[in-house]
């Protein structure tokens, strides 16, 4: 009876909103098998164009596609394809894909694809200065993504300063486009310092009192002391100078204060 009354409008029919999905999850079954990695982009892109318009709805941006090619008698092979900023734009996922597509090996022929994206966060606008446009950066992340998605993420990254007076503490590898927090981790980098240090100190020699690379070392000045690194187990306690050999060369070097040994840090230009 009170479903007619609503039916007829004798009493308050309330429903509930319609909430939109939080993830988004699209699967397109392919008509022709594809065997071929390259030719997934054409039915990729009507996926990628159904997920835009998913996060342009949301006012959203995502940052990590979730790929699945299916096969008929094979496991599934996964593809994830991270970006370094968030993004909502069909030619510009689809590009990254592209060179996605270049690296991966289908063990068999492609029946259905599966996107998903798990987690998407609210788009902003990037932020430019004076002469660099939005067109400029999306110019250079792009060259990037392309970079990342050809040769693999571990092999292009950036590097950013660390707040440490160590020399092989002061930086760390970073996401190519991450910012610096601010002035305090440069300033552990002093001028008298150089910019190009060995991955590991290296060792001198030592004759007639004088520590040798390509020759006999000249002392030109010293640099500083470093006592540092007893909170993490790897405390230093160095004296650092600037010197020639006979070939001209600028060397930065230094003397361990416990063990009395030379060791070549960098090279000044």
């Amino acid at each position: 009876m009170l479903l007619l009354d609503r039916l007829l409008g004798r009493v308050p029919d309330p429903r509930p909103l319609w909430q939109p999905p939080e993830v988004f999850s699209q699967r397109l079954l392919l008509l022709h098998e594809i065997s071929q990695a390259s030719a997934l982009l054409f039915p990729a892109r009507r996926l990628l164009e159904a997920l835009c318009g998913f996060l342009r709805g949301r006012d959203g941006a995502a940052q990590r596609l979730q790929w699945q090619f299916l096969h008929r008698d094979a496991e599934p092979t996964l593809l994830v394809q991270g970006m370094l900023a968030p993004s909502r734009e069909v030619d510009y996922l689809l590009e990254v894909f592209r060179q996605l597509l270049e690296r991966l090996t289908l063990p068999e022929a492609v029946v259905e694809i599966v996107l998903q994206v798990d987690d998407w966060q609210a788009f902003q606008q990037p932020s430019t200065d004076l002469f660099r446009t939005v067109q400029d950066m999306q110019q250079d992340d792009g060259f990037l993504e392309r970079l990342r998605a050809r040769m693999g993420s571990d092999a292009v990254q950036g590097i950013r300063a660390q707040p440490d007076h160590r020399p092989e503490h002061a930086w760390r590898y970073c996401e190519p486009v991450e910012k610096d927090g601010g002035g305090e981790a440069a300033s552990a980098r002093h001028d008298h310092q150089p910019i190009w240090l060995l991955p590991k100190p290296q060792s001198l020699p030592v004759r007639q009192g004088h520590p040798c690379y390509q020759g006999r070392l000249q002392l030109q000045v010293f640099s500083q002391r470093i006592e540092s690194g007893w909170w993490d187990g790897a405390d230093v306690a160095r004296d650092y100078y600037r010197a020639s050999n006979p070939a001209g060369q600028q060397l930065w070097v230094y003397q361990d204060r416990r063990s009395g040994k030379w060791f070549l840090q960098g090279f000044f230009d």
